[in-house]
């Protein structure tokens, strides 16, 4: 395989989704926890045992979920080739997805006020044949990363104009 350069992603980013995540889950499984208890204080005596029940699976599926995501976040990866970018995706299968620089037609930056404060963002690129747009999530230093690929771009251009 061609030498690869890898562009780093932001563990931050990676944080701030679990925190989002956990705060959001937190009241969504205290919500159904107390919607699925009310029938049973009525008709059931057993109450504190099916709190038991339904904040164990809670805290089961929470812990999945959290897992699958760290597992889907780290198999994200974005590198620079001699001529052309490499995205590899996958959690249980590895996938690779190559694109010529000179088929890119288009790249732009866009970060959150938070994306920015803590110094990542996000790239969206434009496939000559591909219908919907490629995202590169969670870039760390952006404007660099914006730099070299649109220079490398640039160059694909440049040798296929000659």
């Amino acid at each position: 395989m061609q030498d690869r350069t890898e562009i780093t992603r932001s563990p931050a980013s990676l944080n701030y989704q679990i925190i989002l995540f956990t705060i959001c889950y937190t009241l969504l499984a205290a919500l159904c926890i107390f919607i699925l208890l009310v029938p049973f204080t009525v008709f059931d005596r057993n109450v504190f045992l099916w709190f038991l029940l339904f904040t164990a699976t809670a805290v089961v599926f929470y812990i999945l979920s959290v897992y699958m995501l760290k597992k889907t976040w780290n198999s994200n990866k974005y590198y620079f080739a001699k001529d052309c970018l490499i995205i590899t995706t996958g959690v249980s299968s590895l996938r690779e997805d190559v694109y010529r620089y000179e088929t890119i037609t288009n790249v732009s930056l866009q970060q959150t006020s938070t994306a920015k404060t803590r110094g990542y963002g996000m790239f969206v690129l434009n496939i000559d044949s591909k219908p919907q747009s490629i995202i590169l999530k969670d870039v760390v230093y952006p404007a660099d990363v914006l730099d070299k690929l649109q220079a490398h771009i640039q160059q694909a251009t440049q040798k296929l104009n000659r």
